[in-house]
């Protein structure tokens, strides 16, 4: 053995346990995560709310944000195929699209087979059902929307005075300049109709042009918009940041 072979070998082995060490904290990561979810569905089953486990396990939602903003459209939609044949739900998504290919923007709710799309129509939203989804939460969901004779439009809280100095949608076009979207007023809640399909706590939003970030984030009844300061790399609130920026600027 020369030294330059013990020096060959110690780095050999160096790389291969560097490899090994992140495969398996990778590992850890993942069944700790799984470890987390099922937490949470046991405790769910435990209260009596097994459908609230089976959400987080069989639904993924797509564009949140599209949903939100035609809330009313979508909801009432998916309540008439739910209660036509909810099974329809097992083999096809019911998405939002337009036709905006042929110049009209206007928004409707349709179903499209699963693995599937149709052709200069995009999936703008939707909210896809596993085919393993149990009956019982579907039952369940229609019971929720049940107590929802009325579909409201969800409502909004909206930037009213901006500056020069002071715009935080600049670049956002799409999002109107929406500070909360608000999940319960004394109007409606839509707290367990929104658990019940999954919707995440938080979603991210990437401007039109430029590189910013924005994201809404559940905080008590309302999804409240925020951005990632470049600087910081944190995330902070508009609506608060803009308080501040009154405070400070207006007399």
């Amino acid at each position: 053995m020369e030294y330059i072979d013990i020096i060959n070998e110690e780095a050999k082995l160096k790389e291969r346990l560097k490899a090994c060490e992140e495969k398996y904290a990778l590992d850890v990561l993942s069944m700790t995560t799984r470890l987390e979810e099922l937490s949470k569905h046991k405790e769910d089953f435990q209260n009596g709310h097994s459908s609230f486990a089976f959400a987080r396990e069989y639904i993924d939602v797509r564009s949140p944000l599209t949903i939100l903003r035609w809330f009313s459209l979508y909801i009432e939609s998916l309540k008439k195929e739910l209660t036509k044949d909810y099974k329809q739900l097992l083999t096809h998504n019911l998405q939002i699209q337009d036709n905006s290919y042929g110049g009209d923007s206007t928004k409707y709710t349709t179903l499209v087979k699963k693995g599937y799309g149709t052709t200069y129509h995009p999936n703008l939203g939707s909210i896809n059902f596993s085919h393993e989804m149990p009956v019982q939460y579907f039952s369940d969901l229609i019971m929720e929307l049940e107590k929802l004779p009325v579909i409201k439009h969800i409502a909004r809280e909206k930037l009213q005075y901006g500056s020069i100095y002071f715009d935080p949608f600049y670049g956002f076009n799409s999002l109107n300049n929406t500070l909360e979207f608000k999940v319960k007023t004394e109007e409606y809640d839509y707290t367990n109709l929104l658990k019940l399909l999954n919707f995440p706590e938080e979603f991210y939003v990437s401007a039109n042009y430029g590189n910013e970030k924005g994201m809404y984030k559940l905080i008590g009844d309302s999804y409240v918009f925020h951005k990632l300061d470049k600087y910081s790399n944190q995330w902070y609130s508009v609506a608060e940041s803009f308080e501040k920026f009154k405070k400070k600027n207006w007399r």
